[in-house]
């Protein structure tokens, strides 16, 4: 879309694209992050690519599971805010990952190492689901010290809806606050 208006300006357009070029940019930005994490763990060296060729302040929205260590989560959004990016965090993971709910021993895959592993979920549930909320708690606490903003859901709910909740309540704001932007004494 970006390449056809680029090279043919004045070519007949049957339909129009909403946003343009913002939010097919932002589509792009949001895809190629996301690729970008399924193929990598470590969002560190995409994350300083972004910041590269992304020179103008943009929302930036990061859709992972967020269980990397937090020191280096918090370097990654502190690049990212101090090149005045708007930052916002989905983190996403399944509800077997939320609830630990196995009945039997399992052998789990560490796709990150490719080690497998034998567990017991009744010897692990409490300890496994205790750094869990350990680490997530991290995430959001990092994310407020920064200013970043941070929502988490389940699998099971649709990441469009998910993102659509955050766009309508994002424009709230603005309008709530634009609304009362000239309403001070000697304004």
């Amino acid at each position: 879309l970006f390449v056809l208006r680029w090279r043919e300006p004045h070519a007949p357009r049957p339909y129009s694209t909403w946003g343009y070029p913002v939010v097919p940019g932002l589509f792009v930005a949001v895809c190629a992050v996301i690729v970008t994490n399924a193929l990598w763990t470590d969002l560190g060296a995409p994350l300083k690519r972004i910041v590269e060729i992304v020179r103008r302040r943009s929302l930036m929205v990061l859709i992972s599971d967020f269980l990397a260590p937090i020191e280096a989560l918090e370097k990654n959004l502190t690049t990212l805010t101090a090149s005045g990016h708007e930052v916002m965090l989905f983190q996403v993971l399944d509800p077997a990952e939320l609830t630990f709910n196995f009945d039997r021993a399992v052998m789990f895959r560490d796709v990150e190492s490719g080690r497998d592993l034998f567990i017991d979920p009744a010897t692990a549930r409490k300890e496994y689901l205790r750094r869990l909320s350990t680490h997530n708690e991290a995430v959001r606490a990092s994310c407020q010290r920064l200013g970043v903003g941070c929502r988490s859901f389940s699998t099971n709910r649709a990441l469009e809806l998910a993102m659509f909740d955050y766009l309508c309540e994002r424009i709230q704001r603005g309008k709530s606050t634009n609304r009362f932007a000239g309403t001070r004494k000697g304004i």
